[in-house]
Protein backbone atom coordinates (compact mmCIF):
# COMPACT_ATOMS: atom_id res chain seq x y z
CA UNK A 1 0.00 0.00 0.00
CA UNK A 2 1.13 3.25 -1.21
CA UNK A 3 1.67 5.59 1.52
CA UNK A 4 0.69 9.77 1.35
CA UNK A 5 3.02 12.05 1.06
CA UNK A 6 3.19 14.81 3.50
CA UNK A 7 5.03 17.26 0.91
CA UNK A 8 3.49 17.76 -1.93
CA UNK A 9 5.47 16.22 -5.17
CA UNK A 10 7.75 19.00 -6.43
CA UNK A 11 7.82 21.37 -3.53
CA UNK A 12 10.42 23.23 -5.46
CA UNK A 13 9.43 24.57 -9.27
CA UNK A 14 13.06 24.87 -10.74
CA UNK A 15 13.29 25.49 -14.20
CA UNK A 16 15.37 23.70 -16.77
CA UNK A 17 17.41 26.53 -17.65
CA UNK A 18 17.97 27.83 -14.03
CA UNK A 19 21.63 28.56 -13.49
CA UNK A 20 23.47 27.13 -10.81
CA UNK A 21 24.87 29.62 -8.69
CA UNK A 22 27.26 29.38 -5.48
CA UNK A 23 25.90 30.07 -2.38
CA UNK A 24 27.51 30.19 1.44
CA UNK A 25 25.13 28.45 3.22
CA UNK A 26 26.76 28.14 6.36
CA UNK A 27 30.26 30.18 6.96
CA UNK A 28 32.77 28.68 4.72
CA UNK A 29 30.11 25.87 3.34
CA UNK A 30 29.52 26.81 -0.11
CA UNK A 31 27.14 24.74 -2.30
CA UNK A 32 25.99 24.72 -5.63
CA UNK A 33 22.20 25.13 -6.51
CA UNK A 34 19.65 26.20 -8.67
CA UNK A 35 17.08 28.16 -7.26
CA UNK A 36 13.58 28.22 -7.96
CA UNK A 37 11.96 31.82 -8.69
CA UNK A 38 9.42 31.45 -6.37
CA UNK A 39 7.67 28.90 -3.91
CA UNK A 40 4.75 27.38 -3.89
CA UNK A 41 1.86 28.78 -1.83
CA UNK A 42 -1.35 27.49 -0.33
CA UNK A 43 -4.43 29.90 -1.07
CA UNK A 44 -7.28 29.43 1.46
CA UNK A 45 -10.41 31.26 1.66
CA UNK A 46 -11.41 32.52 5.45
CA UNK A 47 -13.85 34.80 6.70
CA UNK A 48 -12.81 38.67 7.72
CA UNK A 49 -13.63 41.56 8.69
CA UNK A 50 -14.24 44.07 5.83
CA UNK A 51 -13.85 47.35 7.89
CA UNK A 52 -17.10 48.59 7.79
CA UNK A 53 -18.89 46.39 10.74
CA UNK A 54 -19.07 43.60 8.36
CA UNK A 55 -17.73 40.18 7.25
CA UNK A 56 -16.28 39.10 3.85
CA UNK A 57 -14.90 36.24 2.13
CA UNK A 58 -10.86 36.82 1.39
CA UNK A 59 -8.09 34.47 0.38
CA UNK A 60 -5.29 33.59 2.70
CA UNK A 61 -2.03 32.98 1.51
CA UNK A 62 -0.26 30.27 3.59
CA UNK A 63 3.54 29.10 2.89
CA UNK A 64 4.58 26.20 2.41
CA UNK A 65 5.88 24.51 5.38
CA UNK A 66 8.68 21.18 5.22
CA UNK A 67 8.49 19.03 7.78
CA UNK A 68 12.41 18.23 8.66
CA UNK A 69 13.06 14.80 8.61
CA UNK A 70 15.53 12.58 6.49
CA UNK A 71 14.31 13.39 3.41
CA UNK A 72 14.62 17.52 3.49
CA UNK A 73 17.27 17.31 1.14
CA UNK A 74 15.54 15.67 -1.91
CA UNK A 75 12.64 17.57 -1.22
CA UNK A 76 14.48 20.40 -1.74
CA UNK A 77 17.27 19.39 -4.07
CA UNK A 78 19.98 21.08 -1.94
CA UNK A 79 22.48 19.35 -0.04
CA UNK A 80 21.67 20.30 3.00
CA UNK A 81 21.52 18.22 6.61
CA UNK A 82 18.74 18.31 9.25
CA UNK A 83 21.30 19.53 11.44
CA UNK A 84 22.42 22.66 9.73
CA UNK A 85 18.99 23.44 9.21
CA UNK A 86 18.47 23.06 12.78
CA UNK A 87 21.48 25.21 13.98
CA UNK A 88 19.98 27.86 10.92
CA UNK A 89 16.75 28.13 13.02
CA UNK A 90 18.13 28.51 16.15
CA UNK A 91 20.33 31.97 15.15
CA UNK A 92 17.15 33.23 13.52
CA UNK A 93 18.13 32.48 10.01
CA UNK A 94 14.97 30.09 9.10
CA UNK A 95 11.69 30.53 10.10
CA UNK A 96 9.86 27.19 11.71
CA UNK A 97 7.06 26.11 13.83
CA UNK A 98 6.51 23.09 16.21
CA UNK A 99 2.93 22.19 15.61
CA UNK A 100 3.14 19.18 18.12
CA UNK A 101 5.83 17.69 20.08
CA UNK A 102 8.67 16.25 17.91
CA UNK A 103 7.47 17.62 14.62
CA UNK A 104 9.66 20.57 13.18
CA UNK A 105 8.36 22.19 10.32
CA UNK A 106 10.44 24.91 8.16
CA UNK A 107 8.97 27.64 5.87
CA UNK A 108 10.70 27.24 2.41
CA UNK A 109 10.19 30.95 1.88
CA UNK A 110 11.95 31.97 4.62
CA UNK A 111 14.74 28.85 3.28
CA UNK A 112 14.17 30.14 -0.60
CA UNK A 113 14.92 34.20 1.65
CA UNK A 114 18.38 32.76 3.21
CA UNK A 115 19.70 30.78 0.07
CA UNK A 116 19.24 33.89 -2.29
CA UNK A 117 20.89 36.19 0.52
CA UNK A 118 23.83 33.97 1.10
CA UNK A 119 24.23 34.16 -2.80
CA UNK A 120 27.57 34.93 -3.63
CA UNK A 121 28.24 37.58 -5.86
CA UNK A 122 31.53 39.27 -6.90
CA UNK A 123 32.22 42.86 -5.35
CA UNK A 124 29.19 42.49 -2.95
CA UNK A 125 29.96 42.06 0.91
CA UNK A 126 29.29 38.64 2.35
CA UNK A 127 26.41 37.95 4.57
CA UNK A 128 27.55 36.48 7.18
CA UNK A 129 29.22 38.79 9.13
CA UNK A 130 31.02 38.84 12.78
CA UNK A 131 27.92 38.81 14.62
CA UNK A 132 26.19 36.18 12.59
CA UNK A 133 28.93 33.97 12.68
CA UNK A 134 28.96 34.64 16.43
CA UNK A 135 25.36 33.56 16.38
CA UNK A 136 26.03 30.67 14.57
CA UNK A 137 29.12 29.27 16.16
CA UNK A 138 26.32 29.83 19.55
CA UNK A 139 23.45 27.59 17.77
CA UNK A 140 26.04 24.52 18.21
CA UNK A 141 24.78 24.34 21.84
CA UNK A 142 21.37 24.40 21.44
CA UNK A 143 19.03 21.54 20.71
CA UNK A 144 16.24 20.68 18.89
CA UNK A 145 14.30 20.82 22.02
CA UNK A 146 15.51 24.42 22.12
CA UNK A 147 12.67 25.11 19.70
CA UNK A 148 8.78 26.52 21.41
CA UNK A 149 6.23 27.42 19.44
CA UNK A 150 6.36 30.63 20.45
CA UNK A 151 9.53 30.48 18.61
Amino acid sequence: MKQKRSVPKGAWPIPDDAPEVDIELTPGKVIKAKLPKDVPHYALFGVVEDGKGGYKIAPAIYPQWLPMGHRIASQLGIPVHRNTLRRLILMGAVEACLPSPGVILIDAASLLKHLRRTRIKPGQTNWWNKARRMAWQESREGRPEDITPAD
